[in-house]
């Protein structure tokens, strides 16, 4: 194994808190395949300090510490670190360049093959060397980020040209501040990705190669170069000797730069040792992500930028959801600019082609900011109609598509006056979400002042639901081979569905006209929501394969999975009764309250505990409180007692008689392996007395 020989070289001034510190992450270092030798110039005037050097040399071999000349005559107080900057003096910058290039001297006279050279007061990843050492730059610094100022934006220690100019030189041509901005933080964004990149200058943090030194790179002022820094003269050599800068992203530094920083140290230490750093992009990002990426870093000006590129392109795969949060951000962009005129255009454009919930209730906000509330009516009104997209588990906005519009429109038509309508609108809302405070509020307020004697809200009392029921059909239990099946349910079922029939035939019991419905994990090919589609008055239906959204995929799924005749004879108009959606059953896009029934129909034997922890709990959420979930599971897979015991915690109960026996006559199957039998379900709330 090659063996790379580096000189680690860093000149110390510095607090015994910030150099332990510092001392501690370079024991920690990665040093396989590396041979490294330490040189410390010791310019501290705290004895702890020195002694923590001592110490150090102590433990490794190959540390060598030269004292410096520190005296009061540096001009340098005791106190030079602060909560806002370090204090230099221009004869200290030189006295520190000539320690680097002492350094550097020697690492050329022992045959080192390179330098590390790294202010004392920044913590490294233990795979910083490696990395540096793997890039085979001549001069690469690995980066980190300052706050410079307390409470201002991180920013790299790396810039493009000049003294610390990060948007690219256009020599003889003025950028304007909003391009600078612009082009500043796009280069913020290339920093955060892991990888390597050229720059213009660079600093505090460098490798070094012995062909760079030999070229003679020096730390040496250039006499008639104005900027201030050594490392800027530095740079600005080595360019001029022909040598690139280079800096490596994947595991930024902790700068300890003030006091306040040792706060998020442990934090620090801890992702290093969960070797916690992202991978790198093996390919550039769309625009919408990088966006969101941009926009994750607090770059708004690149990330409004990426957004615009997003929405001028011509892909079918520019699904109307992400449109729709494009366009949001961009509103709010130039709304905090002050030109909230150039949002509203942007907010129309993408109405002419997707009508979508969320920007009409963002241009009805708009107007309510210039109290127009009638014009804020028309575009809430607009919101109620819209038609629900497959998929809102990623909306922008997801209350836009239920009480959203409703408790604003009650809102508008207070103020213009009308307190029928806004009492007709706030109840309305109040159907997808009764426990609202503010639509109670605003329920409570309109009946005091409009003398409306509402009948009071009543309570269902559990007594009064489904633990009355005698059907048999509601009873939970076993599904014996005397039940009712359907081998035909929409088409006819494939005989690998040994027990779909049943579970089909005794399900479908609930469906009812009036009903909306949910059909949970419902399945590519899978027909119950097809079936349930034609006997309710609305059916939605969601699963995790991305295929759910797609009817060709669908179709093709069922000449693959039931057979070509079942494709041929399919009513594509059902497609048109169901609202799809791409889900986790853990994460469910609907309204609290909105189903009257939700199916789940052989699927919860399939998950963990979690998951079926958490589909419970969305179950719950989005049931009405005299509504049903009708489930089957197949047995041993699913344990009953686990099952009752996660029904408890989360507030079911049966609805109506249970009974777990295991019947001689119940259907079963041995075709995938041990024997399976199927039992089905019947839950309700448990509501809170």
């Amino acid at each position: 194994m090659t063996v790379t020989r580096l000189l680690l070289g860093s000149p110390i001034r510095q607090q015994e808190p910030v150099l332990a510190a510092f001392l501690e992450s370079l024991e920690r270092l990665d040093l396989n395949g590396i041979d490294l030798g330490y040189y410390f110039i010791d310019d501290n005037e705290h004895p702890d300090s020195s002694a923590l050097l001592e110490r150090f040399a102590l433990r490794h071999a190959s540390v060598r510490i030269v004292k410096g000349t520190a005296s009061n005559k540096d001009n340098l107080r005791d106190d030079y670190r602060n909560e806002f900057t370090h204090i230099w003096k221009e004869a200290l910058v030189w006295k520190v360049a000539a320690y680097k290039d002492s350094i550097l001297s020697a690492a050329g006279n022992e045959g080192f093959d390179g330098v590390f050279l790294i202010d004392s007061d920044l913590i490294l990843h233990p795979k910083t060397l490696q990395r540096l050492v793997r890039s085979n730059k001549d001069i690469v610094s690995n980066v980190f980020w300052t706050s410079w100022q307390p409470g201002t934006r991180p920013m790299p220690q790396v810039w493009l040209h000049g003294e610390y100019e990060q948007y690219p030189l256009e020599r003889r041509q003025a950028l304007a501040e909003e391009q600078k901005t612009l082009e500043t933080e796009l280069f913020y964004g290339r920093m955060r990705v892991p990888g390597i990149y050229e720059v213009g200058g660079l600093g505090a943090c460098t490798l070094i190669s012995k062909k760079a030194i030999q070229a003679g790179v020096s730390f040496a002022e250039i006499p008639n170069l104005g900027y201030w820094g050594e490392d800027r003269h530095f740079c600005v050599r080595a360019a001029a000797l022909g040598l690139r800068l280079h800096v490596e992203t994947t595991y930024p530094a902790y700068h300890l730069y003030r006091d306040t920083d040792l706060e998020g140290l442990p934090a620090f230490v801890a992702r290093c040792v969960a070797d916690d750093a992202p991978a790198a992009a093996d390919s550039p990002a769309s625009p919408y992500d990088d966006a969101l990426r941009l926009a994750s870093f607090g770059y708004e000006t690149a990330a409004a930028y990426r957004m615009q590129q997003y929405l001028a392109l011509e892909d079918a795969d520019s699904l109307p959801v992400y449109r729709a949060h494009a366009c949001l951000f961009l509103d709010e962009f130039h709304s905090r600019r002050g030109n909230g005129d150039e949002g509203r255009a942007i907010l129309l454009k993408e109405l002419l082609n997707h009508k979508r919930a969320e920007l009409y209730c963002r241009l009805g906000a708009k107007c309510m900011d210039q109290e127009d509330w009638r014009e804020a009516a028309i575009w809430f009104k607009q919101a109620t109609k819209a038609y629900k997209p497959f998929s809102e588990a990623a909306s922008p906005d997801p209350a836009a598509w239920t009480w959203k519009p409703y408790i604003q429109l009650c809102v508008c038509y207070e103020n213009l006056g009308d307190r029928n309508l806004a009492y007709h609108y706030n109840n309305e809302g109040l159907r997808f979400d009764p426990r609202h405070a503010g639509m109670l509020s605003n329920k409570e307020f309109l009946e005091r002042v409009m003398g409306v004697n509402a009948p009071e809200q009543q309570r269902v009392e559990e007594s009064q639901t489904y633990d009355v029921l005698s059907d048999e059909h509601a009873i939970s239990r076993f599904i014996r081979v005397d039940d009712e099946c359907m081998p035909h349910f929409t088409y006819d079922l494939p005989e690998a569905w040994w027990s779909r029939g049943y579970e089909y035939a005794w399900a479908s019991k609930y469906l009812s006209p009036e009903d909306t419905v949910l059909d949970a994990a419902c399945g590519i090919c899978h027909p119950f929501k097809f079936y349930a589609a034609s006997r309710t008055a609305a059916t939605f239906a969601f699963d995790l394969d991305r295929r759910i959204l797609s009817r060709e995929e669908i179709l093709e799924d069922i000449a693959q999975s039931v057979s070509l005749r079942a494709k041929s004879e399919f009513d594509p108009g059902l497609f048109d009764r169901i609202r799809f959606s791409q889900c986790d059953m853990t994460h469910l896009p609907y309204a609290n309250a909105f189903f009257d029934k939700i199916f789940c129909i052989s699927v919860l034997e399939h998950v963990d505990a979690q998951t079926l922890r958490g589909a419970l709990e969305e179950f719950r959420r989005v049931l009405k409180n005299d509504g049903l979930l009708v489930l089957t599971v197949d047995y041993p897979n699913v344990d009953m007692t686990m099952f009752q015991a996660q029904m408890d915690a989360v507030g079911w109960r049966f609805a109506g008689l249970h009974d777990f026996g295991e019947p001689v006559d119940a259907i079963s199957t041995a075709m995938w392996g041990p024997e399976i039998k199927c039992i089905r379900l019947l839950l309700a709330k448990r509501l809170e007395s």
